[in-house]
């Protein structure tokens, strides 16, 4: 193939190729000729691939080789600079021009054409290409590799004038020491003010190193108590209290106060002497200040508490009014959150108990008891379970109005004994009260099932009693609301005495009924 293409060589321009900066790279050679067939016509404005090699006459370095793609004009010329090509083997940068003889080898469409070797001009390129310099004026140098930009100083750089960072300012200082202040853009920190810096701020190794947080010591390095948060234990003394307070202002008020844990903003804050309470929750226990042995998780829970003792409240705003209450337990939001001097109550559920100011009340269940207020030693179970007065005491209710069934496996027991009992008189009231009874069955409204119950009408026996002047009995009920209850218990001694009194009246007529008799045969006999 090599006889049948020729190639006219009108000229090889050596030299270095200038163009702008953001043009691209620059250190090209310059290469034009005129490609003609074997038959000795001109390829005229045929787009050829030429191919370009850089050989060492002896063995330096690496060689290169690049492709060219071009176009020849109607007089079959095409021009290409050395150096811009796809390169095939090696890296034109890379390559060693030096004082060394260099061969180059031409190629057309892929058929070598011929080798030349090339002239003293390129040489000069040793000085600037091979350190990958070029001046572009004003005494500015770039280096220029695989179109990124790199700076290599292998030995000394002097900077006379001001050293920029890209579009920064000026940087004129070297950092030498171990602070890096100020955020500057004004100085280069060295290897040693960065080590420096790190070793000096590689973190806390103990709490008291912490901005917001310390360690008691009382002399003793036992560090008994821990606080986290800014101003957590602000006041306390120091001594072994073994206090632990985690968040802000946590156990703020605290000097002597001991075994104290507070967890969440401003928990147990104006707490100074109470000792063994434990707040779990914003604003928990806030206010304490000598109450001890209290518990309180949930947000504000037990926040009012002063100097009450021994209570439990778990939920949001559970015990939130007591003060100087002590021993109650309130689990459920809100429950017993009224209570301020109230003792031994307990309420389990969402807003149990939550009106009550008195003691020993118990509650289980949603809103149960929860309209009580003065009442005490009451007891409420299940949801919105309510006695009939908000205000007495003693009072037990299971069960809210739309209760349908009731029952337990045995029979009830009620106490009965005399010492129970003061002003025992007999039952004044027997047939003459059970005649005027009003013995009813009817359909309760809360009954889906529709079954009919036998019972009376507590109105029916409330205008009976009024007639009968039998009033202050316990018989009938009346709540807040003017709802009437019966208690049905009491019929059966009420029963008992009209059977009485029947059987002495059976008792007496069988008593005539023999006078009767016996004067029948004496007459007969007559």
């Amino acid at each position: 193939m090599k006889q049948k293409l020729q190639l006219l060589i009108l000229f090889l321009s050596l030299g270095i190729y200038t163009t702008s900066f953001s043009q691209g790279y620059s250190g090209y050679v310059n290469y034009q000729g005129v490609a003609s067939n074997a038959s000795g016509e001109v390829m005229a404005e045929e787009t050829i691939t030429v191919g370009i090699g850089l050989r060492h006459v002896i063995d330096v370095g690496d060689d290169y080789s690049e492709n060219h793609t071009v176009t020849t004009d109607t007089n079959g010329v095409f021009s290409l600079k050395i150096g811009s090509g796809t390169a095939t083997e090696g890296r034109y940068y890379d390559f060693e021009w030096s004082n060394i003889g260099v061969e180059l080898t031409v190629s057309i469409n892929g058929t070598e054409i011929g080798t030349t070797e090339m002239q003293a001009v390129p040489y000069a390129l040793s000085s600037g290409y091979q350190s990958h310099w070029r001046d572009i004026g004003t005494d500015e140098f770039i280096m220029i590799e695989d179109d990124a930009y790199r700076v290599i100083i292998s030995n000394k750089l002097l900077v006379e004038g001001d050293m920029r960072l890209q579009s920064g300012a000026a940087v004129n200082e070297i950092s030498t020491d171990g602070t890096l202040a100020g955020n500057s853009d004004e100085a280069i920190p060295t290897e040693k003010a960065i080590k420096t810096y790190v070793d000096n701020n590689k973190g806390a190794s103990s709490i008291n190193e912490l901005i917001d947080a310390k360690s008691d010591n009382d002399g003793t390095d036992n560090g008994s108590s821990v606080f986290i948060g800014v101003d957590a234990g602000l006041n306390d003394n120091g001594t072994a209290n073994a206090n632990v307070g985690i968040g802000y202002q946590a156990l703020y008020s605290n000097t002597t106060g001991s075994v104290n844990t507070a967890i969440g903003f401003k928990t147990l804050y104006s707490n100074i002497t109470g000792s063994y309470n434990t707040a779990n929750g914003v604003f928990a226990l806030n206010k304490n200040t000598s109450g001890s042995q209290n518990s309180a998780n949930g947000r504000e829970a037990l926040f009012k508490n002063t100097t009450g003792n021994s209570n439990t409240a778990n939920g949001y705003q559970s015990l939130y009014e007591n003060t100087t209450g002590n021993y109650n337990t309130a689990i459920g939001l809100s429950s017993l959150k009224k209570n301020k001097i109230g003792y031994y109550n307990t309420a389990i559920g969402r807003h149990a108990l939550q009106n009550t100011t008195a003691s020993y009340n118990v509650a289980v269940g949603n809103d149960a008891l929860n309209d009580l207020t003065t009442g005490s030693n009451n007891i409420g179970i299940g949801a919105d379970s309510q006695v009939p007065s908000a205000t007495a005491s003693h009072q037990v209710r299971i069960g809210n109005s739309q209760i349908t069934y009731a029952g337990v496996q045995v029979a009830w027991t009620i106490t009965s004994d005399a010492a129970w009992k003061d002003d025992i008189q007999p039952l004044q009231y027997g047939l003459d009260m059970v005649t005027q009874l009003k013995p009813v069955d009817y359909v309760r409204q809360n009954n889906e099932a529709k079954t009919r119950e036998i019972g009376f009408v507590a109105q029916d026996v409330e205008l009976l009693l009024n007639k009968l002047g039998y009033t202050n009995t316990g018989i009938l009920t009346k709540d807040d609301e003017g709802r009437l209850s019966l208690r049905y218990n009491d019929f059966i001694p009420l029963l008992t005495k009209s059977v009485q009194e029947l059987n002495d009246k059976t008792n007496a007529l069988e008593t005539l009924y023999k006078d009767l008799l016996k004067r029948v045969e004496v007459l007969e006999k007559i």
